[in-house]
């Protein structure tokens, strides 16, 4: 009878360590899970522990100008990035804007990121286009004139 529960004892045993992962009890890994890990990205996923390197992050954009002139001559000014977005300004400021609320200035909100723009006119004025850096969780401005 001795031999008998002896032998029950370690089968009980076997079984209970053959079922915890790695042998030991409560040593578990937790599942991965691949995500974006930023919590300041568009993307976020508060359940990832793996970064995907696929977060998206986006800024603000405004386009704006404090020539009271260029409206009356060019008209509506369109700012047309190469991405196929394009904006609108359709007022001036008398001075520079202090934030990205749009009032006259053309919005944009956009991924973090560089942007070639053209600038057509409402009248065929002739105003160069460029370059723009779009910062993440910022208001970026850019002067048209």
């Amino acid at each position: 009878m001795k031999h008998l529960l002896s032998a029950l004892l370690v089968v009980c045993m076997s079984l209970f360590f053959m079922a915890c992962p790695g042998g030991k009890g409560g040593d578990v890994t937790p599942p991965r899970i691949k995500g974006c890990t930023d919590p300041t990205a568009e993307n976020y996923n508060a359940q990832a522990n793996v970064d995907c390197d696929c977060c998206i992050k986006k800024g603000s954009a405004l386009f704006w100008t404090n020539d009271p002139a260029i409206l009356p001559y060019c008209g509506t000014i369109t700012v047309k990035l190469d991405n196929g977005l394009q904006t609108n300004i359709t007022g001036y400021y008398f001075v520079a804007p202090t934030d990205c609320v749009n009032r006259f200035g053309g919005y944009l909100y956009l991924e973090e990121g560089t942007y070639s723009y053209t600038i057509s006119t409402q009248y065929g004025c002739l105003i160069g286009g460029g370059t723009v850096k779009v910062k993440a969780n910022t208001c970026n401005m850019f002067k048209i004139n």
